[in-house]
């Protein structure tokens, strides 16, 4: 079991002073902020996370409901560290999260990620505007909005994306 207390370059999870004021999501962006700068790339396992930012005791399981809880958090600490802090979040399944350290490092993890995502979106928007006939639509709103969709996707092919958003490789430590 991992201590919270093992330094990491230097410096421990308990070297962050809590602001108990501040809600857990937005204790959870601060740590992992103020922890990517002492500790760039580190993983911090989401026992340690749970334990350090609701001030438990002790650090609870991997599968406890305080860690599941953390976890239902992801999507607003993700927010806040993007919104707030300028930076972006890295989730590992299975492993732990930490914020992004640098440009490159927010490219390859968050934008990277987001154009996959986009990616299989724009390929399901165009497979489904070339299902409609356009003959079978009455309501101009509608076809005006179709013929939007059409010329988007007809553009955006998934030829034409493979070329434009070309994905970037697998980091290191997700691969495997």
């Amino acid at each position: 079991m991992a201590s919270t207390r093992r330094r990491v370059n230097g410096v421990a999870y308990t070297d962050y002073k809590v602001d108990k004021e501040m809600s857990v999501p937005r204790r959870t962006a601060d740590f992992l902020s103020w922890y990517a700068s002492k500790a760039p790339y580190r993983i911090v396992p989401l026992p340690d996370l749970t334990k350090v930012v609701t001030l438990l005791p002790r650090r609870p399981g991997q599968d406890s409901k305080e860690v599941d809880t953390q976890k239902s958090r992801t999507q607003r600490v993700k927010a806040l560290l993007e919104h707030e802090y300028g930076i972006g979040l890295v989730v590992i399944p299975g492993k732990g999260m930490r914020a992004t350290v640098d440009d490159e490092d927010f490219s390859r993890h968050c934008v990277g990620k987001t154009a996959k995502r986009a990616k299989g979106t724009l390929t399901t928007l165009a497979r489904q505007t070339g299902m409609v006939n356009m003959r079978n639509i009455r309501d101009d709103q509608v076809k005006s909005f179709m013929s939007s969709m059409r010329s988007l996707t007809k553009e955006l092919n998934p030829d034409t994306l493979e070329r434009r958003l070309p994905l970037l490789p697998k980091p290191p430590e997700e691969e495997g």
